[in-house]
């Protein structure tokens, strides 16, 4: 079941450690919110990814689009952002760290 409160937008390009990282933490926080991921990485971070996805995809509401490495950083934050389709939507960078619950409180408040 996903929350229809808060998607999270995460922007990334070519750090896929980092994303495995990222998507790691929403995972023990049994992050149940869409997870919109834009990717503009090289060809070859983009097959590590694709498998960081297929890994983490079970347990996680990811909607993961590649896009071409023309697109800039503001453009891909656009893409995701012009996509949600809660009330609330953070934008949270593959290198960030996230605490779900707190986002979903503060949601609350708003």
């Amino acid at each position: 079941m996903s929350n229809n409160l808060l998607t999270i937008v995460t922007p990334t390009f070519d750090r896929s450690t980092l994303l495995e990282r990222k998507l790691y933490h929403f995972s023990i926080q049994h992050c149940q919110n869409r997870i919109i991921i834009i990717d503009t990485s090289s060809k070859d971070t983009l097959k590590k990814n694709e498998q960081t996805i297929e890994k983490y995809s079970k347990g996680l509401s990811l909607d993961y689009q590649q896009l071409p490495q023309k697109h800039h950083f503001i453009e891909k934050i656009f893409i995701g952002l012009s996509q949600s389709q809660t009330p609330y939507t953070v934008i949270s960078f593959d290198d960030d760290f996230l605490n779900v619950d707190n986002a979903l409180e503060g949601c609350k408040f708003l």
